[in-house]
């Protein structure tokens, strides 16, 4: 097989990339997740009323009678105004924005409150802007009314516009790794699994057109275009194609088993059923009842729009949502990844070995980094998946980091035996990353394998100071002592 092996470092590189992007992104939206406020069940309508900004609340409270003026009176003419009261066809509109105003209202509970606000607003419109001194301020704040009766529950509107980025991140990732695969992979290593798509009955994908073929550099670029086209459709597209793709590579969209997911973060997420795949079905499902919901009812039955459940998760939930998104998106980079050099192999065994290597070191660190962020669960899944592709080599740091990260979400159900069992050689990071999970930190065992981890240069004092699996023994109280001793 004719492999250039500069492209091939090429896709690897820009795999690497996405990866990289995507753990920040995800990272982002969970920050973006804590901003929005914990739910709560105000009275909407008084906290409209109650709006400094608007004068409804002081309207609503006077007892005086207000003069029903029916026409424009000499000394109103005389008041320079934005709209004219005298104008037929502004009073029109401002009587059909009454009559919108109040079809909005009744959409909020059945209270006195609303009973006033209706009466206020069945007057006639000469007299509700004498109330408000002037036809351009009654205007104005009827106008903020009806955008506050459209949008009463701020905090949903908030959930919406994160829930639609976090899908919306997850879609473009899968989008882009597919399309880099196909446009660097080249036609001698990706030819059959994109034959095998184009052959399927399910997806029913368009062919390149002349005009594509001729306009574009060559043909991977010409099949990228339609292929991402495709994708762009909507979440079932990119779905289905990623499915078929992954499939023909010998790879998998979803993780084998759900490792990684069940135990982890599914078991979390309680909303979701079934396996990853039910769940992301579940989730753009979610995603489709935003998108399609014209308006926002105040609604008491249990009927409501499905992504009503959104509005219901603590925060703890959301933060893990672009977790599990992240999770499943990064497992199918890394099995695509992989898949494309177990075609490679044997051609270029030497190349592809030290890109494996790479991906295992970098890997390595991402738990490092992810545990320090005290990401658990997504920690948790990328160490299954890394596992999964790269079972030797430096899959004792990857497999001890997975304990520990399941040991913070998991730990009434964890098999202590399993880690018990472990064999972790002779090295001294090693036998002090089990001892910290198994709890057995007495200081006459550890104070000895941590001198010899300095002593023999295994492990720098620094690292010794900020690896997260080694927070344990840094929590005991002799452990200041011993850092003094070496200090000085």
């Amino acid at each position: 097989m004719s492999v250039d092996e500069t492209r091939l470092k090429e896709y690897w590189r820009a795999i690497s990339s996405l990866n990289e992007r995507l753990v920040a992104s995800t990272a982002f939206m969970r920050d973006w997740a804590s901003e929005i406020p914990a739910p709560e069940s105000p009275e909407i309508l008084r906290a409209i009323v109650n709006d400094p900004t608007l004068k409804f609340a002081k309207i609503l409270s006077e007892t005086g009678q207000v003069r029903d003026i029916t026409t424009a009176t000499a000394a109103d003419q005389a008041v320079p105004q934005l709209v004219s009261d005298a104008d037929n066809n502004f009073l029109d509109g401002l009587r059909l924005l009454i009559e919108e105003i109040r079809e909005r209202l009744m959409s909020l509970p059945d209270n006195e409150l609303r009973h006033s606000m209706d009466t206020l607003l069945s007057e006639n419109v000469h007299t509700l802007a004498a109330r408000f001194d002037s036809f351009t301020e009654a205007w104005d704040h009827l106008v903020i009314l009806k955008f506050e009766a459209s949008i009463p529950d701020r905090r949903s509107r908030k959930i919406d516009a994160w829930f639609m980025s976090v899908v919306g991140l997850a879609e473009r990732f899968v989008r882009d790794v597919i399309g880099v695969t196909i446009l660097l992979g080249g036609r001698d290593l990706i030819a059959e699994p994109l034959l095998a798509c184009f052959a399927s009955a399910e997806l029913d994908m368009p062919h390149p057109t002349p005009e594509q073929l001729i306009r574009s550099p060559n043909a991977e670029a010409a099949v990228t275009e339609v292929v991402m086209n495709f994708m762009d459709r909507g979440s079932r597209n990119t779905m289905l194609y990623a499915k078929e793709f992954a499939n023909a590579l010998n790879a998998s969209l979803f993780p084998p088993r759900d490792l990684g997911f069940r135990p982890g973060v599914l078991d979390r997420l309680t909303f979701l059923d079934g396996d990853a795949e039910n769940a992301l079905t579940q989730i753009f499902d979610l995603r489709h009842s935003i998108v399609h919901e014209t308006t926002r009812e105040l609604r008491s039955a249990s009927n409501g729009p499905v992504h009503e459940l959104l509005y219901e998760l603590d925060l703890e939930s959301l933060k893990l949502l672009p977790d599990l998104l992240c999770a499943l998106c990064f497992g199918l980079s890394v099995r695509i990844l992989v898949a494309v050099g177990d075609r490679v192999d044997h051609s270029h065994p030497g190349l592809v070995s030290g890109l494996r290597f790479q991906l295992s070191g970098e890997l390595r660190v991402l738990l490092k980094q992810l545990l320090t962020a005290e990401r658990y669960e997504l920690s948790w899944a990328i160490a299954q998946t890394a596992l999964e592709v790269e079972p030797t080599g430096p899959a004792m740091m990857v497999r001890i980091n997975s304990y520990f990260a399941r040991l913070q979400f998991d730990h009434g159900r964890m098999d202590m035996a399993e880690i018990r069992a472990l064999d972790v050689g002779n090295l001294p990071r090693y036998r002090l990353l089990k001892r910290c999970l198994l709890n057995q930190l007495r200081r006459e065992d550890m104070e000895p394998i941590l001198d010899q981890a300095v002593s023999s240069g295994d492990m720098s004092f620094n690292e010794l100071l900020t690896w997260p699996a080694l927070r344990p023994v840094r929590q005991c109280r002799w452990w200041n002592a011993w850092v003094q001793r070496h200090q000085t």
